[in-house]
């Protein structure tokens, strides 16, 4: 007896797709076992002491970075000994006069 040459067909096509679904089940089983939800719980707060300066009392070294940085917004820190200086520059701004935003930074 002899198998129709379209049933041979469908039968290799009835395997590929099982083989492709296969494929797709294993791969995505294998990349969720990778995934996991942390949970970051957190201690509390307590405010840091800081002081806002003038940028003509900031160390010379920092005056140079902050003026070539001056035409775009940046951010950045600058150390030196203990201190550690949080520097935000606005870039150049449209309007005159300008403002002040002094953030809460906590440890």
């Amino acid at each position: 007896m002899q198998i129709p040459l379209s049933a041979g067909i469908r039968q290799n096509r009835s395997k590929r797709y099982m083989t492709v679904v296969w494929c797709i089940l294993l791969a995505f089983l294998l990349s969720a076992g990778g995934c996991s939800l942390v949970k970051i719980e957190e201690g509390e707060r307590t405010p840091l002491e800081y002081t806002v300066v003038d940028t003509a009392e900031l160390p010379q070294s920092a005056q140079e970075l902050i003026q070539e940085k001056k035409a775009d917004d940046f951010q950045m820190t600058y150390q030196k000994g203990d201190t550690l200086y949080l520097i935000r520059g606005y870039g150049k701004q449209m309007s005159g006069g300008y403002s002040r935003e002094e953030p809460v930074v906590f440890e």
